[in-house]
C-alpha cells in the first residue's frame, strides 16, 4: 500500500494490463485520472478471472491518482487499491531541476476496511502517508524511517497526492 508509482513522459502511450485473480471475491477495475477515457467501455469492472488492458496517451503533465473504480469503489480505495502517475512535461526545462524529489500519498486508515458508514461519515482511524502512520515522524514513531531528507539550498520536489477515500 499504495501501488507502485508510475512514471511517463507526456506524449507516452501507457499500456497497463488489471488481471482480476480468479480466487479474488470482488470484481476490480482501474481508474486512471491522468487519462481520457470513456467511461462505459474503458471503467468497466472485470469479474474474478478476467483481464482487462487499458492503454491511453498522457496528454498533460502533472501528478495524477489512479484507483480501483467498481463497487464499493470506497472500500477499494481504503484497501489501498491505489497509486500515483507522474506524468512529466515534454520539455524537459519546464520545470526547474530538483535535487530530491518525493511522493507522498496521503489516505485514511479505517480499522474495519468492511465498516462503510465509518467511511460516509469520515471516521478514520488514522491518516497515512505512503501506507504508514508516522512514517516519516520519528517524534511520535522512533522506529521511523525513510524521512524526507535535503540539504540547505537543495531544490526539493514533492508530489503530492491525497488518495482519500475522504
Amino acid at each position: 500500500v499504495p501501488g507502485p508509482v508510475v512514471r511517463v513522459t507526456e506524449g507516452d502511450t501507457v499500456e497497463f494490463t488489471l488481471i482480476n485473480d480468479k480466487n479474488s471475491k470482488n470484481s476490480h477495475s482501474m481508474e486512471f485520472h491522468a487519462a481520457r477515457l470513456d467511461v462505459v467501455e474503458d471503467f468497466e469492472s472485470i469479474k474474478p478471472g478476467e483481464t482487462k488492458k487499458y492503454t491511453f496517451t498522457a496528454d498533460n503533465p502533472g501528478v495524477f491518482f489512479y484507483h480501483c473504480g467498481s463497487d464499493p469503489m470506497i472500500q477499494h480505495i481504503a484497501r489501498g487499491m491505489y497509486g500515483v502517475i507522474i506524468v512529466d512535461p515534454k520539455d524537459a526545462n519546464a520545470l526547474p531541476k530538483a535535487d530530491r524529489e518525493y511522493v507522498l500519498i496521503q489516505a485514511e486508515h479505517y480499522e474495519n476496511p468492511d465498516d462503510k458508514t465509518a467511511m460516509m461519515q469520515n471516521k478514520w482511524s488514522n491518516v497515512v502517508f505512503n501506507g504508514g502512520v508516522f512514517k516519516y515522524d520519528p517524534v511520535h514513531d522512533s522506529e521511523a524511517t525513510g524521512w524526507l531528507q535535503a540539504k540547505p539550498g537543495e531544490r526539493v520536489r514533492i508530489y503530492f497526492v491525497n488518495a482519500g477515500p475522504n
